[in-house]
Order: structure tokens, then sequence, then C-alpha cells
């Protein structure tokens, strides 16, 4: 299965990891996608904004990490699902295909990849929509269609 977005670019990000294992931006910063039907976006994060990273299961992470600092594609992959999902900035389905297409880009193995879309096809529906996001995520990020 492909994805139809592609990270064309990203602005370097950082963050810190809470005391509840989550973690929380430490700028604002954009990402740039590109999609198989011929549209462009870029996803605008603010400093500030918390996600639970990419949601891996604990007994999973030796497959697939939460997060991972030294390759920020992937990391940034969960993120941008998150605020798809927090702030739904697109459809619960764009937005799981998104989230494997960056995986995509972040060198993931097809295999690795289709595992963690599946996961979040299934196992994250109940958590898509502002009515379920439960860290005010909508509040800082927004996503915008440029030329």
């Amino acid at each position: 299965q492909m994805s139809s977005f592609y990270l064309r670019k990203y602005d370097v990000f950082s963050w810190t990891e809470n005391s509840r294992g989550l973690f929380e931006l430490s700028n604002d910063c954009d990402f740039y996608l590109d999609t198989d039907f011929g549209k462009r976006y870029v996803i605008h994060c603010k400093r500030g904004l918390v996600w639970d990273g990419a949601s891996v299961p604990k007994p999973f992470r030796w497959y697939l990490p939460n997060i991972d600092e030294n390759n920020l594609p992937y990391t940034a992959a969960g993120l941008l699902h998150d605020c798809c999902y927090g702030a739904e900035l697109l459809s619960k389905e764009l937005s799981d295909d998104l989230f494997r297409g960056v995986l995509r880009d972040a060198h993931i193995p097809r295999r690795k990849a289709s595992f963690a879309h599946l996961c979040v096809s299934f196992g994250a529906k109940s958590h898509y929509g502002k009515e379920h996001d439960r860290f005010g995520i909508r509040f800082y990020c927004s996503m915008d269609e440029i030329e």
C-alpha cells in the first residue's frame, strides 16, 4: 500500500518530555507536505503543543519506538498524525495515510510502516476529532494549502 503524502521539508524542531510521558514542542515549526493528488500543504505547529509520540503501546516499542531523537521525520509522523486527529485538519482516513507516508519518508521499512498504519487505522478511531482532543492540540496547530 502506498501513501498519498510525502514530507517535502520541515523546520528543525525539539521537545521536552514531561513526567506523564508526554512530549511538549519547544519551538514553533512548519511541515511541508506534497500529495499524489496535486496539492501541497503546510502544517504549522506552535511551541507548547503536547502530544504522546507515535502512540506505540509499550509492548511493541521494541519494534517501533514512540519517539526517535535521531530520526526527526519519524517523530514528526506521530506529531502530525496527532495534529490531524486533534484539530481535524484532514479526514481520519487521510490523517492515517499521512502518518504512513511520513513514516516511509523517515525510511521506516514498508512492513513496519504498514503495521503502524494498521494499528492507527483500527486502534485510534475513537481518538479522532476535536471532542477527543485531550491535550488541546487544536489550539496549537493549523494547516494551509500552498501553491
